[in-house]
């Protein structure tokens, strides 16, 4: 399962479960104040292996929880902030052209 940061547009969980990929939002799941370490630590608790987010210190803010769960990757997500409509389309050209592709363990960024 995916997680989307709360800085990633919630709606976004509908692009990815069109690409087969069931997500949820931190948002929803009320984890909208754990910082970067403690989403992690309760992400991989509930069973999410991808967490996606807009933050790029993200991964120098979480790295001592991030090691202590190898098997969890953060994606590190790039494309410009833009009405979501835009955002969404953006989104899945870039994935048609480069599919995120998670490895435990380490941080992407990406497209």
């Amino acid at each position: 399962m995916w997680l989307l940061d709360v800085n990633v547009d919630i709606r976004l969980r509908q692009a990815l479960y069109e690409l087969g990929i069931k997500a949820e939002s931190a948002v929803t799941l009320g984890w909208r104040e754990l910082t970067n370490g403690k989403l992690v630590a309760a992400a991989y608790a509930a069973g999410f292996r991808v967490l996606i987010t807009r933050d790029r210190l993200f991964s120098s803010a979480a790295s001592h929880v991030i090691s202590k769960h190898p098997d969890v990757a953060i994606v590190i997500m790039t494309l410009p902030q833009r009405p979501y409509l835009a955002y969404q389309q953006s989104f899945k050209e870039a994935w048609a052209k480069s599919p995120i592709v998670p490895k435990g363990g380490a941080v992407i960024t990406w497209p």
